[in-house]
């Protein structure tokens, strides 16, 4: 069986634990140092993060912290993976849990067995769904440009009385001619015409 490429780079992983200095954090952060992270820690949460992080642990409970941490874990350049680490469960815990849109949980106590598998569990889901946001930003983005050759098109059939094949080619010789892309011909037919109906 193939190992995944996450195991080989977890020494390389930037984390920021964020939880009230303690019995509970002196174990999280030991455990971390131990798998071989770069570790820092912060309490209380800051306004915003100056430093690059790829994981972070992260206290959530329904106090005044709160806010601070849900508005953390959006601004994190590289989107980075989120573990909340919580005391209990409740229905409001879990609620800010989705909110944050935390990719995996550690329920205390602690235990030093679990903390390796939730970052890997979790760092894997944090890749997976980057992964496929990439790929829906790509498809809505060939979705609007096809939407841009439409609407060229159509325009073309609505302005000489032709069909559409008839305008697809109109387009592609014009690309070609102008040594542009299709999609560029299309905007610049489009603007064109937008400026001589106004």
């Amino acid at each position: 069986m193939k190992e995944s490429p996450i195991l080989y780079s977890l020494r390389d992983l930037q984390v920021l634990v964020m939880y009230p200095e303690g019995e509970v954090n002196d174990s999280l952060l030991l455990q971390l140092i131990r798998i071989g992270c770069n570790v820092r820690h912060l309490w209380p949460p800051p306004e915003k993060i100056s430093f690059e992080v790829d994981v972070v642990f992260s206290a959530i409970s329904q106090d005044r912290f709160y806010s601070k941490i849900k508005n953390l874990s959006k601004g994190f350049s590289n989107e980075a993976t989120f573990i909340t680490v919580i005391e209990y469960e409740s229905p409001t815990v879990i609620s800010q849990m989705l909110e944050i849109g935390a990719h995996g949980v550690i329920s205390l106590p602690i235990n030093s067995n679990t903390i390796l598998p939730s970052l890997v569990l979790a760092r894997n889901n944090s890749e997976t769904i980057k992964k496929y946001n990439r790929s829906i930003n790509k498809l809505e983005e060939k979705l609007a440009l096809i939407n841009v050759v439409n609407k060229a098109k159509i325009l073309l059939m609505q302005k000489f009385n032709i069909e559409e094949e008839e305008a697809h080619r109109h387009l592609t010789k014009k690309s070609m001619e102008e040594r542009k892309s299709l999609i560029k011909t299309s905007e610049e037919v489009l603007a064109t015409y937008d400026k001589q109906s106004k």
